[in-house]
């Protein structure tokens, strides 16, 4: 059984609901066949994982973010500007990343990643109360948070006031403004129907908004050889699917939500965006201890960002 919050006609969820079944019985040769439970009609996000714990799910999707819920293994990847975008992450994944992650996951959380899952790029901030160029402009915002203390963080130290709240009551606490929005990747605004709530989108693209795919490694364990390779295989093929197909899909909802002219896209320029990394330093610093200094110094010096890099330095962060 596989649940996720994901719709089955938007992004992520055409790929799970067209080929995860065909896939499955493909790498296990017809022996897996899985349930498919979309748009949080059984789970969503933590609750999957907890569903996972006592066996009432098999598998499911979670935010790298929220997963942080369970421990601070694959917080990193939520740290602001690590990847300048998903597809530089991509080789990283194909290469070594995969396996270093499973390792944090299996010792640190009892969890098993499967796959990953980018979901329209970097997250911005969406919100309904004034046009927001640059961080000052944030103050007494409450924008929406994960499980995550990096994205606690970064959104406290740009300068609204964060507040962490589940996935699926975000929508009526903004209609009733318990928030006034959220740190997520404008796609959202139309595939969750947030533009019908939200006014102003800010393209900070502060940082990677990534799904996992995952299992409870109890449960993976489980599984004879033949099955476990199988789940595996399956993952690389999903992931692989989604990174090839998830620009076309973010690239689609802006063109339909610019078409309706609903909600003001600010994109910050080149002055505007050395203040928002400038503020994003502190989220690192305050994240120091719970990742491997070499592990992202890896993944940046990948990507050349050297001059990034010097900033975390200066601020001991690395």
């Amino acid at each position: 059984m596989f649940g996720t919050s994901h719709p089955p006609h938007v992004g992520p969820g055409i790929v799970f609901d067209k080929q995860m079944k065909p896939l499955f019985d493909q790498h296990s040769g017809g022996r897996i066949s899985v349930d498919l439970h979309f748009s949080r009609a059984i789970c969503s996000e933590q609750v999957c994982v907890e569903m996972m714990r006592l066996g009432q799910v098999d598998m499911g999707t979670i935010s790298a973010a929220n997963l942080g819920a369970f421990g601070r293994a694959v917080d990193f990847l939520t740290l602001p500007y690590l990847f300048e975008n998903q597809m530089a992450a991509l080789p990283a994944i194909e290469g070594w990343l995969n396996d270093e992650i499973n390792k944090l996951t299996h010792s640190q959380m009892g969890v098993h990643i499967w796959g990953w899952v980018p979901v329209c790029g970097q997250r911005q901030l969406l919100q309904d109360v004034r046009l927001v160029k640059v961080p000052g402009d944030l103050k007494g915002i409450k924008l929406r948070v994960t499980k995550s203390p990096t994205e606690f963080t970064l959104i406290s130290d740009w300068g609204a006031v964060a507040v962490p709240y589940d996935w699926a009551a975000v929508y009526q606490g903004i209609q009733s403004g318990v928030v006034n929005g959220l740190f997520l990747p404008d796609c959202h605004l139309w595939s969750e129907k947030f533009h019908e709530i939200i006014d102003f989108s800010t393209r900070v693209n502060g940082s990677w908004n990534l799904n996992l795919l995952v299992m409870d490694l109890e449960r993976y364990g489980e599984l004879p050889n033949w099955a476990g390779e199988a789940v595996d295989r399956t993952g690389v093929a999903i992931t692989k699917e989604i990174f090839a197909n998830d620009d076309a899909w973010l690239a689609e909802s802006r063109k339909i939500l610019e078409s309706k002219g609903v909600v003001t896209f600010h994109v910050p320029n080149e002055e505007e965006v050395k203040l928002w990394r400038k503020g994003a330093v502190g989220a690192w610093v305050q994240s120091k201890g719970q990742y491997d200094p070499a592990l992202v110094t890896r993944i940046l010096n990948a990507q050349g960002k050297m001059d990034f890099m010097k900033e975390l330095e200066a601020a001991g962060a690395l």
